[in-house]
């Protein structure tokens, strides 16, 4: 353990532990620093939900007011509780909320600010399910009052360059995703040799939101050929369920597709799954991608910003369509079905993303910027 990791005290902001793939990787992202000899404390709006449990023990949480509005004076007073040197954020509306917290202390009290953009400004601006979100992308300006901006594709770091005028020398693209902890990659290696593929199990997982094109995928699977098996899994939740449900029954589908709620393991599911599919419009990055290449599991997935050309690699490790095109999307899943696949290549790209890679990666850009922030502070004393 490095002695400056084992002094360096970081705050990591989320919105909650209700369980998207911001918030997760975000929690997994604070227990490998924690194992590294960071001082760790996640602040949250909204501590309940399934993702507590995830969190390590000898990380801190902090839990304030739901309501953004009623959390800026106590992001403000948490920070110089916790004595941080850097504060972490997700999620744009708390990237704004931090921006003013920590903007508002006095220089020798004031952390370092590393935001994190973990989705697609150009599109959020308009398109983000949520309202907060959507009018803190009109306020992106704020971005250069922070030390530093972390995105997770290098799409999105165009985006903050050339729409929103953030210097290109303050934003860094973190390579490694906080996706695969140590404990799942030796267990899905040991499995590896076990078959458990159910023929023609598909499954897609994220939140059933309208920006993740479910949609288009139930309208793909209605144009299947007649002569393919198949069922599909769509794995999560969300205000689009019922919705979904409605389209699968009157396309005559509500026997071949089943809604299978929230995981708490999503590896078990693309393990015993012939294909992945991801229909999105946009992506921040597309964690489950990652999830299904490190159980071996191919994938079809929308060719949307930014995430899935990336983790991909140009279509390398999976087959990339244009996204809501519903006709295309069912030819790709249809030539995928059946075919042969070299799994330790997917699983190998897959197990890039580990989560104690990631946390030295993220290391290696905050221990700079929180040696000059406690260098201000000291001569602000």
């Amino acid at each position: 353990m490095d002695q400056s990791t084992a002094q360096i005290s970081i705050g990591v902001i989320i919105g909650g532990f209700a369980g998207g793939g911001a918030q997760r990787d975000a929690v997994l992202l604070s227990n490998a620093l924690a194992r590294l000899g960071a001082k760790v404390t996640v602040v949250v709006l909204r501590s309940e939900g399934p993702l507590q449990t995830l969190l390590d023990e000898n990380v801190t949480v902090i839990a304030l007011a739901p309501r953004l509005r009623l959390s800026i004076q106590r992001l403000r007073r948490a920070f110089l509780h916790a004595r941080l040197d850097v504060v972490l954020s997700s999620e744009a509306s708390l990237n704004i909320a931090c921006v003013l917290a920590v903007r508002s202390l006095a220089r020798r009290h004031r952390p370092a600010l590393i935001l994190r953009e973990v989705g697609v400004p150009s599109v959020g601006i308009k398109r983000d399910p949520y309202i907060q979100n959507r009018l803190a992308y009109r306020m992106a300006r704020f971005y250069r009052q922070a030390d530093h901006v972390i995105t997770l594709t290098e799409g999105a770091r165009r985006d903050l360059i050339d729409l929103f005028g953030v210097p290109e020398t303050m934003i860094s693209v973190l390579h490694t995703k906080p996706i695969i902890t140590p404990d799942v990659a030796a267990s899905l290696t040991a499995g590896a040799a076990i078959p458990r593929r159910d023929a023609g199990r598909i499954v897609t997982m994220g939140r059933l939101s309208a920006e993740k094109g479910h949609r288009d995928l139930i309208h793909a699977m209605a144009l299947m050929p007649q002569d393919i098996n198949w069922q599909l899994f769509i794995v999560g939740e969300g205000r689009e369920r019922p919705h979904l449900e409605r389209l699968a029954a009157r396309l005559g589908l509500g026997d071949r597709i089943t809604f299978a709620g929230y995981a708490h393991d999503p590896f078990a599911w693309f393990q015993r799954a012939e294909l992945a599919v991801s229909s999105s419009l946009y992506e921040g990055f597309g964690n489950s991608l990652v999830e299904a290449l490190a159980c071996g599991t191919p994938v079809v997935a929308t060719d949307c910003p930014y995430g899935p050309r990336e983790i991909l690699d140009n279509g390398r490790f999976g087959r990339l369509v244009p996204p809501r095109e519903p006709r295309e999307l069912a030819a790709a899943i249809a030539k995928e079905l059946g075919r042969p696949v070299d799994r330790d290549a997917l699983r190998e790209r897959g197990l890039q993303h580990m989560t104690d890679r990631s946390a030295e990666e993220f290391l290696e850009i905050a221990q700079p910027i929180a040696e000059s922030a406690r260098r201000s502070s000291l001569m602000m004393a």
